[in-house]
């Protein structure tokens, strides 16, 4: 599973980088260089949660969490340029990573609060 949300991390990595510079004014700015980073980071960030070792469950939680945000990600930048394109299109590359980051912050406070609970939990009875 880890493999699998490795790659659909980085076709959503692509994808987004890609189609970012594609919808670019030429010559590229500063600033679209920023948004361009900015639509991109989530990705970045989702390489560095799954490249962190743990146990099966926490990896099983990340890979999930990366699926559903790659996923989510690619499928919201090219309904909004492809599908139903309009003139504020450009739009979801900023709007996208907010909605990324907000799942990714979700995912990753429940995987806090799983973690302090299997902590706690390692010297009861149950074991």
């Amino acid at each position: 599973m880890k493999k699998i949300a490795c790659f659909l991390v980085l076709l959503g990595l692509l994808v987004t980088g890609g189609l970012g510079y594609a919808s670019m004014a030429r010559p590229v700015t500063l600033a679209g260089a920023g948004f361009l980073g900015w639509a991109v980071s989530p990705y970045i960030f989702l390489f560095f949660l799954l490249s962190r070792p743990g146990p099966r469950a926490h990896v099983v939680m990340v890979s999930l969490l990366a699926i559903t945000v790659a996923v989510f990600g690619m499928a919201m930048i090219l309904d909004s340029l492809y599908v139903h394109p309009d003139a504020q299109g450009g739009l979801v590359f900023i709007v996208a990573p907010v909605w990324q980051w907000g799942g990714l912050l979700l995912g990753g406070l429940y995987r806090l609060v799983a973690k302090k609970m299997a902590a706690g939990r390692k010297g009861t009875v149950d074991e």
